[in-house]
């Protein structure tokens, strides 16, 4: 067994929970912090479990509800390092594997060689470049498929290797890219897709409202636009405004012009290269990692993928506890008790509505 798997969740709870009297006192402080079930109007504490085999519990806990996954992984990372030597294992005789609250000076420091495999957050610019490289010329490669579920199609992976330095030690950095790609990655890019387009709108508006004397400056104000916003430009084309001179034009002849000038009439094109490329990074991750490419402790990077991708056996032990009659947005309406009951060690704790 040479995975073990970290990870925290929260467990919003209702109710009245006092507050614990002062830092350093025991008991477990149920307050608000960051909610990981989207719910930061309720008090909360956090769940924590070690396990090996995807989803077998070797540690386990809660934590304060406004407890820092950064700050539990770093506990966690010492204690495991103590035991680990007491037992004669040297560092490297496991990999650790977490989410990216794992990635802090400070962890990084205390997991010195020790094997781990994290997420790389995009706060990092090492990701977005990673991410940009490997799109524009990196060597892909297939990587398992995920497998459907209920709730979402299989999903096909590539993965490619890359280089990063993050505070100042290098790593491997496996670039994953998923056909289903990231929800919330997509969804921000569509926000960024609309706001290019209103700016090139906007552009585009401003600049026909402008005369140029000569048709040259108008061709060369057109061309600058074909930049105009970070996915879209402005096709402009040159048109001739011609202003007549007062009175009646002749009988024999056409009206004599006065003045000639040119503006600049266009569209909003998308840029679909640079669009594409945004979609393509919108559906990529970065998984760091410090294990070896080669030796007993070797991964591929398909490999790196499949033991973080084991995750998911954490998740489904803390699906079961989420599954619990306490968890008041499991229950019908009318089965839900009132607030204050919920500090009661007896379920259900009174009547609906009591």
């Amino acid at each position: 067994m040479r995975h073990l798997h970290f990870l925290a969740t929260s467990v919003s709870v209702w109710g009245e929970y006092a507050a614990r009297a002062a830092d350093g006192a025991e008991g477990l402080n149920v307050t608000y912090g960051y909610s990981k079930d989207q719910r930061p109007d309720l008090k909360q504490f956090l769940v924590q479990m070690l396990c090996c085999q995807r989803n077998i519990p070797l540690l386990g806990g809660c934590a304060d509800g406004n407890a820092s996954d950064k700050t539990i992984n770093n506990a966690v990372l010492t204690r495991l390092s103590a035991c680990m030597a007491r037992h004669g294992l040297a560092a490297g005789a496991f990999v650790y594997i977490a989410d990216s609250a794992l990635v802090t000076a400070r962890n990084l420091e205390v997991i010195g060689e020790n094997l781990f495999i994290t997420r790389l957050p995009f706060t990092y610019g090492e990701a977005e470049r990673v991410v940009s490289e490997a799109l524009q010329g990196g060597a892909w490669a297939a990587a398992p498929q995920a497998p459907a579920s209920a709730s979402r199609k299989a999903a096909a992976y590539r993965v490619c290797e890359m280089a990063v330095t993050i505070e100042k030690r290098g790593y491997r950095a496996i670039v994953v890219h998923s056909d289903a790609g990231d929800k919330r990655r997509q969804k921000k890019l569509e926000g960024l897709l609309s706001a290019s387009r209103e700016q090139a709108a906007e552009i585009l508006k401003a600049a026909g409202k402008t005369a140029y004397f000569c048709r040259e400056d108008a061709a060369a104000a057109a061309e600058k636009l074909r930049d105009a916003a970070l996915y879209h430009s402005c096709e402009c084309v040159v048109r001739e405004q011609l202003t007549y001179a007062r009175g009646r034009p002749p009988k024999s002849g056409a009206r004599r012009v006065a003045q000639t000038r040119y503006v600049l009439e266009g569209r909003i094109v998308e840029r679909e290269g640079a669009v594409e490329r945004a979609r393509q990074a919108a559906g990529c991750f970065v998984l760091l990692t410090n294990v070896p490419a080669e030796g007993e402790m070797a991964h591929a990077p398909g490999e790196v993928l499949a033991a973080y991708k084991e995750q998911h056996g954490i998740e489904r032990n803390f699906g079961f506890l989420e599954g619990s009659p306490h968890r008041q947005r499991h229950l019908p309406q009318a089965a839900r008790p009132h607030p204050r009951c919920w500090a009661s060690s007896s379920w259900p704790p009174c009547s609906p509505g009591t």
